[in-house]
């Protein structure tokens, strides 16, 4: 059986707390790459909900306006046909 020499330990708690100090600063800096992310997230969020108003607004135009269009055309025709 044989003893690690206290040199040893001591660097090997050296490279563990390296290790662990490095691994701390990566998370903590992930953590507030993720803030950031969440800011740019809701933003895109409010930005597509807008966008889906938008849409559903141009469709309801847009068949609002060939529904007029084409009540036009049966009234036009209506007239001719039938003022003869």
């Amino acid at each position: 059986m044989s003893l690690l020499s206290p040199t040893i330990i001591v660097k090997q708690s050296e490279q563990t707390i390296n290790t662990l100090a490095s691994s701390s600063k990566t998370v903590d800096e992930t953590h507030e790459e993720f803030k950031g992310m969440s800011g740019h997230i809701h933003t895109s969020k409010k930005l597509l909900s807008k966008y889906n108003r938008r849409e559903f607004t141009d469709r309801l135009l847009i068949i609002l306006a060939l529904v007029f269009f084409f009540a036009t055309v049966l009234y036009i025709v209506k007239k001719r046909l039938w003022s003869k």
